[in-house]
């Protein structure tokens, strides 16, 4: 590795755990498919998320996953495809993302 540095360079290592953030699920009443990325746990089991398609993402959305093991339902909407998600299971939220994710 050092003949790939030179004086002056910074060399930085990443040790952080990658989340399995990525989820596929369906809404609950018409079962139309969505895709559910977790970017930031905002308080309890409520997420920030960026969905698609979020236009079939609504305010009150019930989105469920892995055949129920993982439900939640959209409370807010936002920018750009943002929903704030606020999830619903049994066991250990990081466990059953592991699980799905």
């Amino acid at each position: 590795i050092l003949s790939y540095l030179n004086k002056g360079d910074c060399l930085v290592l990443n040790d952080t755990r990658v989340l399995p953030a990525r989820l596929y699920g369906v809404k609950e009443d018409t079962g139309a498919k969505v895709e559910v990325l977790l970017l930031k746990q905002k308080d309890g089991d409520t997420w920030e998320t960026l969905v698609k398609p979020a236009k079939r993402v609504k305010e009150g959305t019930v989105l469920t996953f892995g055949d129920g093991r993982l439900k939640a339902t959209c409370t807010e909407t936002g920018d750009h495809g943002g929903r704030m998600l606020d999830f619903h299971y049994e066991g250990i939220f990081y466990e059953v993302l592991d699980a799905l994710g």
